[in-house]
């Protein structure tokens, strides 16, 4: 049991740390290579979750998120190997590092898309 936590968790880092990567390079293929049928589809997904409201988008996928850091970590710090070096050394610069990069990549990158619209009054 404790091998097939691991393993789940493993699998889940490396999805949650490869997840921004592979979105952008699966956009930058639809944008380029896709043609008609990957432009209709963006505009139907686009629809769709414009149709959904930002709220219980925003709070599914950071629940989604949260389980899965939930399930990295918890598998990560209990197995007797990784234990040790989990919880005093990788799991701290680990996620300051995502904090840190990721994290404001995708705010900047959102404040600067938002940048024209002009503020509420």
């Amino acid at each position: 049991m404790k091998r097939i936590v691991l393993f789940t968790g493993l699998f889940l880092f490396s999805f949650a740390c490869s997840a921004f990567a592979g979105i952008l390079s699966t956009l930058k293929d639809a944008a380029t290579a896709g043609g008609v049928w990957a432009g209709l589809a963006v505009l139907v997904l686009a629809w769709i979750f414009k149709a959904i409201p930002n709220e219980k988008i925003y709070g599914l996928v950071s629940a989604f998120f949260e389980k899965a850091g939930t399930v990295v970590t918890l598998g990560l710090s209990k197995w007797k190997w990784t234990a040790p070096l989990w919880n005093k050394i990788i799991e701290p610069w680990a996620v300051d590092f995502i904090e840190n990069t990721v994290g404001a990549a995708v705010k900047g990158f959102i404040a600067g898309l938002r940048s024209d619209v002009p503020p509420e009054q």
